[in-house]
């Protein structure tokens, strides 16, 4: 059967979509065993993620909120853009509440589609198009349940879901692998350059004593200047709307001054242009 042949269906023929609780404000906390989930927890492209500062809740939990490990939630609410009708599965039990902005996908229909098939179609760019052309707000751009169930799909038959969502599954499982080795050595590069250049623990660092600057104490040899003494600054510009050519195509990343974090604007320089910033 090829794709042409395969029925267009309706998600809602298979799938229903659970509304979240809305959790009470006053039971949330800094820490704590479970964790309120938000889109904020999702990857645009689809995925679950952690946040750095999660929100925690001690107060009464409605029976059915408690998600469970491979349980599918998506996004109701754009929170970021790109962020509405992103899909992410749940990595453990007991440990995630099932929050108001975000809808809990159930199978409905078992014999008509696969949970994981699912995941992975809601995430394709044919089905958020569907729901981002539905979405209603201005600001914020929202989504329901009904609006989700009514995506129409070409639909496979059940086997050839599970074959094709147990290849996007691994190729998943790799690009998290790799994600996180990546998250492993940024953080170990953090580290090092804190040693070095922060606390001036470099290699060789025994032999070179400290002398006093405008930052306090850094190596002898080192030199506190201005930046705009050691760094040209070229203005940027944004790519014109009028030549497609810049905006279609391979992906081409630009930065926008909010990418930038502000530092401060003296430097310390030493041997080999290694650099200090003030903390």
């Amino acid at each position: 059967m090829t794709a042409p042949e395969w029925p267009i269906t309706k998600l809602g023929a298979g799938i229903s979509v659970k509304h979240g609780f809305a959790f009470k404000g006053e039971f949330f906390h800094d820490s704590g065993d479970l964790i309120v989930l938000t889109p904020g927890n999702f990857f645009e492209a689809g995925g679950f993620k952690l946040k750095s500062k999660e929100k925690f809740y001690d107060g009464p939990v409605p029976e059915g909120y408690l998600l469970r490990r491979g349980d599918v939630v998506v996004a109701m609410t754009e929170q970021s853009k790109g962020l509405l009708g992103s899909t992410a599965t749940i990595p453990a039990d007991e440990t995630f509440l099932h929050n108001q902005r975000l809808g809990l996908l159930q199978v409905t229909d078992p014999g008509l589609l696969d949970l994981r098939y699912c995941y992975h179609l809601l995430n394709s760019p044919d089905a958020r198009n569907q729901i981002q052309a539905t979405a209603t707000g201005s600001k914020v751009r929202h989504t329901a349940p009904e609006r989700i169930q009514s995506i129409r799909v070409a639909l496979p038959d059940l086997e050839y879901q599970r074959k094709v969502a147990g290849a996007l599954d691994s190729v998943e499982s790799l690009i998290e692998n790799n994600r996180r080795r990546i998250e492993i050595l940024e953080e170990k590069a953090r580290l090092i350059y804190r040693e070095w250049f922060v606390h001036f623990r470099f290699p060789g660092h025994e032999d070179v004593e400290l002398v006093d600057s405008d930052l306090g104490p850094i190596p002898e040899g080192w030199d506190v200047q201005p930046v705009g003494e050691v760094v040209d600054t070229i203005g940027g510009g944004t790519p014109s709307r009028n030549k497609p050519e810049y905006w279609e195509g391979p992906s081409i990343v630009w930065y926008t001054p909010s990418d930038l974090t502000k530092q401060p604007a003296m430097f310390a320089f030493g041997s080999g242009d290694q650099t200090r910033i003030r903390e």
